[in-house]
């Protein structure tokens, strides 16, 4: 499973990117901007703008005019501030979506 290292991205914008691939991964459907917004605890001007830079960056896909039409451009991919160390914690473990 590939690791981007991106530091230019904030930590609240790597959440909602975390938040958005681990209900995909367990509910087979993207969330909702209200669901990312009440699980990640933040605003929703916060999700939106994450959701316009992820976009952008191209880590993201979104269909208008859908409530869950978000996608992951390489649903494998993991992003992170700094370079993950193997030994820290379990990726795979899911900490949102339960």
């Amino acid at each position: 499973m590939p690791t981007v290292v991106d530091p230019s991205l904030t930590p609240a914008y790597i959440e909602v990117y975390n938040a958005i691939r681990e209900a995909i991964l367990h509910h087979k459907t993207a969330p909702s901007q209200t669901e990312l917004r009440n699980a990640l605890g933040c605003s929703s001007t916060t999700v939106v703008n994450a959701l316009r830079e992820l976009r952008k960056r191209g880590y993201i896909e979104h269909q208008k005019y859908t409530v869950r039409g978000l996608s992951l451009t390489d649903p494998e991919l993991r992003l992170s501030r700094k370079p993950v160390d193997p030994w820290e914690e379990d990726l795979d473990t899911p900490r949102i979506w339960r």
